[in-house]
């Protein structure tokens, strides 16, 4: 990323981070976080699949790596605007929801 993550906090809840929220929302984002840190993305599963996810990111440190292709190109882009996930699918996370 273009940008320090070590002072990236979470300004914008995003529930359900699948791959329309990964290559477009979470994408634009991080393009303006050099500008101000204080609106990254906390994603928030709430589906037994979005476990998967919630792993996913963390072995990662919450980055992930866009891969864009035309007739002509493919450009690569690693993706650092998610800095949590929380996965609220299941146990005390949801008793009071």
């Amino acid at each position: 990323p273009a940008f320090e993550r070590s002072n990236l906090s979470a300004g914008i809840v995003h529930l359900g981070v699948g791959g329309f929220h990964r290559s477009h929302q979470a994408v634009y984002t991080g393009r303006t976080l050099a500008l101000d840190s204080s609106w990254g993305i906390c994603g928030v599963g709430l589906v037994p699949s979005d476990k998967k996810m919630q792993e996913a990111l963390e072995s990662q440190d919450n980055l992930y790596t866009l891969v864009t292709k035309t007739s002509k190109a493919t450009s690569v882009e690693v993706i650092g605007s998610i800095c949590d996930y929380i996965f609220a699918g299941e146990g005390k996370a949801t008793e009071n929801v």
